[in-house]
Parts: structure tokens; C-alpha cells; sequence
């Protein structure tokens, strides 16, 4: 699925667009707060206790520890307080322009808080299955290209699920082989062009197309029975701006006259039913994962995202928000819902782009980063990335159960 973007002209349009963000995440915060009132309120209130819905303006430590925001709704700003030591460490993780729930004391137009409410999944929530056994495979970041893709292992990989592989399997791998009906791609399947400093030099490939035409020979490999689904990644040759649209036939021709691959946008949603008398459908959401990038930097708690990534899936789960923060690089929508949120009927999640396996399951949801293809590069280095290169989670989704094969 991939929802158009119409771009924003204005400042008017600039302004619907956080107003829309605002209304659309209200409607999950609301049934969950008490005595709810405008911010505006804020400035009127005597010690009354009262709940506020409102958009993070502003955010700051002050000299004695509190975190003090500004929070914005149609009625105006207001300011809060927090100071109690069990809701800093969940105010650390606020970010600029996500919208939460705020319960407190208001005085002298200030709200005090005593509970921070995010927009996040319901408590009760069980995880979806199939009736049958169907494997999904998850894989990212494989940087067709680069003079670092570890072709051999990606190929060994590629008869593995062929079933031409040479080792003796044991009885569980001879399952997934037998009943592999997915592989999701979530991002960068090339290593593209002029992306970061001194990549020229790592390449082994200065051609985009001829990147995309090696990749379709490789996943031209895999068994036709088995859908491949694929986003794009900062890599790929698509905008940068979020959300990023399909690959397109013209750069990828080859690649598209494979029968069994589908290029989506990224974020993009797919519903899978892998045998036609299932009455249940597994939701899954590729997204490359660029707005880790934002998050790892901004919030101390999770400043070994890189590491962990499903760390920063779980927290972007809770806010419903594959990018909350502006500066990240989203494209300004027209539409009254914005398209990076998480849908609420969700049951996978698969990230990319930081190279680092995280594997993590909250609330019926399965959250995915699939790791990477490619050796590391001197600008990882630089990062501070730790790679987990070559390892496969693989799902069985009759029971969510994940795998992680090895193929290093």
C-alpha cells in the first residue's frame, strides 16, 4: 500500500497537518483520560485536578531535574511540570511534535503532572494466527553494490530456502523450506549512489541500474511459490523525504519482471492470508527505520538503539508514530490521517537500516529488525553501528513464534 502525499505550500497547510496529527491521536487518547479539558483551561485553573491532550511544542531539563513541556491544542499553549522521579524516565522519551495525554494538578497555569498517557496499543490484546504452518522471512540492508555485500552468505542463504543447500538439514530448517511463503525486504536492497562520504570508493558497482539488475538475478533464485515484498531504504533510489515511494519500474526494470515480487512504499502495509481458506489476515508494516537516526540521539534511555533496535520500535509502538519528530525528514501530508501512523489492527513490524538484529514482542505485535547483508563500512564505524550481518529471523505464523537462522 503506499498513500500520495500531497506536498504542503504553506503555512496554512503547515498548520492543518499538526492540527490533523492532533485529532487523529486524540480519538485514541481520549476513552483513556479522565476530566478532560483544553489546555487553555490550564491558565484558569485553581489546584484542580484535569487531563490535557495536547502536541509537544517544546521540551527542556531544568537545573534541579524536572522536564518542563509545552504542549499545544486548537484552545493554546500551556506549560507542564514534571518532577516525579517514575515520570521522568517516561518524559525522557517524549520527542518535539508528538501528541500525548497528561493528567495533573493545575495551578497558577501550570499543570503539574502525576501521569503521562500515550497513544500506544490496547492492554488486552491478543496476538493473531494462521490455522495452518506458514514461514515469513525478514531480511534488510543487503547493499547490492558494495564491495562489502557478502555475496557468498546472501547466496548460501538463497539455496537455503531454494532447497539446494549442500548441509544436511535438521528436521525444523526442512519445515521452513517446505512452508516458506513470505520474505519481506525492508529497505536498502542496493547500496545506491553518492549516499555518504567516501562511498565511491566501497563500491563495486558506480551504476545504479546495474545494482537493481544484479539484485533481480539474485532474487530471481528464489522459488516462485514464495512472495517477495520490498520497501525501499535510504539507499534505494527513491526521496529521502518520508514516506518513501515504491522503487520504480524505470529504475528497476529487471526487478520488476520477477512474478512473485511486489515493491511497496516505505512505510507500507500489507495483509497477508497465506492459504485461501483463512479467515484471518497477519497485518504487517515494512518501514525502513530512518527516524532511529532522530531518536537514538534525543533520548539518553535510548542511546544504545543502535544496538538494539527493537528498543526503539517498542518506543515508537507506544506512540503510534513511525516519525513523530518533524525534523526527522516526513513529508507534510494533506490528508486528514498522516501516513506514518501505526495502524491499531497491527501484528508485525519489520525495521532495517541500522544493521543490528532486535527481535522483541509487545501486546500481539512482533517487532523485527532483520539485521544486515553488508561487512562494516568506515562511516559505520564512524556511527558507532555494531552490525549483526547475515543472520535471518524467520516466523512461523501459526504460533509467532521467530527463528534466527545464521548464515555467516
Amino acid at each position: 500500500m503506499y498513500i500520495t502525499t500531497p506536498p504542503v505550500g504553506n503555512l496554512k497547510d503547515m498548520a492543518n497537518y499538526f492540527a490533523n496529527r492532533l485529532l487523529q491521536f486524540k480519538k485514541y487518547l481520549q476513552p483513556r483520560l479522565s476530566n478532560l479539558h483544553s489546555i487553555a483551561n490550564i491558565q484558569k485553573a485553581s489546584n484542580e485536578k484535569m487531563s490535557v491532550i495536547g502536541l509537544v511544542m517544546d521540551k527542556r531539563k531544568t537545573k534541579n531535574g524536572n522536564i518542563v513541556l509545552e504542549v499545544e491544542d486548537l484552545s493554546g499553549v500551556g506549560k507542564v511540570i514534571i518532577s516525579r522521579g517514575e515520570l521522568l524516565v517516561q518524559a525522557d522519551e517524549i520527542l518535539y511534535d508528538e501528541v500525548v495525554g497528561i493528567t495533573g494538578t493545575a495551578s497558577k497555569g501550570v499543570l503539574f503532572a502525576e501521569e503521562i498517557t500515550e497513544p500506544d496499543l490496547p492492554v488486552k490484546r491478543e496476538p493473531k494466527f494462521t490455522k495452518e504452518t506458514a514461514y515469513a522471512a525478514f531480511i534488510s540492508d543487503v547493499h547490492v553494490g558494495s564491495k562489502r555485500f557478502l555475496q557468498d552468505n546472501f547466496e548460501n542463504m538463497l539455496d537455503f530456502i531454494s532447497g539446494k543447500g549442500e548441509s544436511i538439514l535438521l528436521e525444523s530448517q526442512q519445515e521452513i523450506i517446505d512452508n516458506l511463503k513470505y520474505i519481506f525486504v525492508a529497505g536498502d536492497i542496493v547500496d545506491g549512489i553518492g549516499i555518504y562520504p567516501g562511498q565511491e570508493k566501497e563500491l563495486s558497482m558506480p551504476n545504479i541500474y546495474a545494482q537493481y539488475k544484479e539484485t533481480a538475478r539474485l532474487f530471481a533464485k528464489i522459488p516462485e511459490h514464495i512472495q517477495i515484498i520490498a520497501c525501499p531504504g535510504n539507499h534505494d533510489y527513491v526521496r529521502l523525504a518520508q514516506p518513501q515511494p515504491p522503487v520504480e519500474r524505470e529504475v528497476a526494470p529487471e526487478m520488476y519482471e520477477l512474478p512473485n515480487l511486489t515493491f511497496i512504499s516505505s512505510p507500507g502495509v500489507v495483509r497477508v492470508r497465506p492459504f485461501e481458506n483463512e479467515n484471518t489476515a497477519l497485518t504487517t508494516l515494512l518501514y525502513h527505520g530512518t527516524s532511529i537516526d532522530t531518536i537514538v540521539p534525543n533520548v539518553s534511555s535510548l542511546k544504545d538503539g543502535y544496538k538494539h533496535p527493537e528498543k526503539v520500535m517498542l518506543s515508537l509502538l507506544k506512540k503510534r508514530h513511525l516519525s513523530p519528530q518533524y525534523a526527522s525528514g516526513t513529508v507534510p501530508s494533506a490528508h486528514t490521517s498522516d501516513p506514518m501512523t501505526i495502524p491499531e489492527d497491527i501484528d508485525i513490524i519489520h525495521t532495517g537500516h541500522v544493521h543490528s538484529n532486535g527481535i522483541l514482542n509487545y501486546r500481539g505485535v512482533s517487532l523485527i529488525n532483520s539485521g544486515t547483508w553488508q561487512g562494516i563500512t568506515d562511516f559505520q564505524k564512524f556511527l558507532g553501528h555494531e552490525p549483526t550481518p547475515c543472520r535471518m529471523p524467520v516466523m512461523n505464523l501459526k504460533n509467532r513464534q521467530i527463528k534466527l537462522l545464521s548464515f555467516e
